[in-house]
């Protein structure tokens, strides 16, 4: 979906979901935070992460989500792109 702004700009509109945050969630983001080692072979890949393992990567977003899907997990998986710094948490 597409918006103006009041400049007459033109821009992209993004749909944001917003869902409760459990514990498993948060020490999903714990581990994904101390454990870069882990992670360091999945440099430049999106990866998704379910009860402190990597289930699925992939380069794309788009692929990550048909793997992940495949992999029936209980509940959503923590999504992240690995970076230099590990620095992008979706």
């Amino acid at each position: 979906m597409t918006v103006k702004t009041s400049e007459g700009i033109t821009r992209r509109r993004s749909r944001i979901r917003v869902e409760s945050t459990t514990k498993d969630d948060i020490s999903d983001l714990e581990w994904f935070a101390t454990h870069p080692a882990a992670l360091d072979a999945y440099e430049g890949k999106y990866v998704a992460i379910f009860r402190k393992h990597v289930i699925a990567s992939a380069v794309t977003i788009k692929d990550l989500m048909v793997k992940s899907k495949r992999e029936n997990v209980t509940s959503r998986p923590l999504i992240v792109r690995v970076g230099r710094n590990y620095e992008s948490v979706l």
